[in-house]
């Protein structure tokens, strides 16, 4: 139960296992629909009955598959209302450098994104919408953090996560075949006025402060979600979401 408790709660033994994991049956039906490495699978009290359709389907992945009692999953888990059944999973494999991806392709940057779920959501949306990928820079909230793992509803699984510490090293490593486009809350161009089906990587800023005003030089357009109301801003995971859906309808008529 140790090494469980220290891949919820430890980065660095996520990073060193190269394993994390899934709480909830969710997370983890999301994880087997896109063919992930289940590890282990974890089963509480009436959990094999339960959610047997799940426990069958990761049995046949090649999941082994343990029993554990609820006194353990209530000291284990990081959620307030657990549910019995949670899974070891193998981190996906990933690209190393943006020079690896499609440089056709729609990239979301964000920038030191620090709410896990926002950070999820964000990969969600990435992930329906048809980016490419999402490159996480700068002091961000781990991509693995179990509750970036629940938001992203298995999109973790789905969209290549590249991980830059220094944001302006991570504007500068795109390709230059890439438009840089940061969303700010005002004094940009219309989201939608913007070439954004592809060769464009889409920038967002931390949910506090934005985008940096050191990274100006590395964009190439600010652009703006015009609101109406007395809003000032979108969450960043909802303008992240706008954003996405509108390269993905933009690819839809370009295509």
């Amino acid at each position: 139960m140790r090494r469980l408790r220290a891949l919820l709660r430890e980065p660095e033994v996520r990073r060193s296992e190269r394993r994390f994991i899934l709480e909830g049956p969710r997370p983890i039906m999301g994880a087997l629909d896109r063919a992930a490495d289940i590890e282990t699978l974890f089963v509480g009290p009436g959990a094999t009955d339960a959610f047997s359709p799940l426990v069958d389907r990761a049995r046949k992945s090649g999941a082994a598959i343990e029993r554990i009692k609820g006194e353990a999953i209530e000291r284990i888990s990081t959620t307030r209302s657990p549910q019995p059944v949670f899974a070891v999973a193998v981190m996906p494999e990933t690209v190393e450098s943006p020079a690896d991806l499609d440089p056709s392709g729609t990239l979301v940057v964000t920038i030191a994104i620090n709410d896990p779920g926002n950070l999820g959501t964000i990969l969600r949306s990435a992930e329906a919408s048809g980016a490419i990928a999402v490159m996480s820079c700068g002091s961000a909230v781990d991509p693995f953090n179990p509750k970036v793992v629940r938001s992203s509803a298995g999109a973790i699984f789905g969209i290549p996560v590249l991980e830059v510490d220094d944001p302006v090293r991570a504007l500068k490593s795109l390709s230059p075949n890439w438009q840089r486009f940061g969303a700010y809350a005002d004094a940009g161009v219309r989201y939608d006025s913007l070439p954004l089906a592809g060769g464009c990587a889409v920038i967002f800023g931390n949910e506090a402060h934005g985008i940096s005003s050191d990274l100006d030089p590395f964009i190439d357009q600010r652009m703006t979600i015009p609101l109406l109301g007395l809003a000032e801003s979108l969450n960043v995971a909802m303008a992240a979401s706008v954003v996405c859906f509108e390269a993905a309808r933009q690819r839809t008529l370009k295509s």
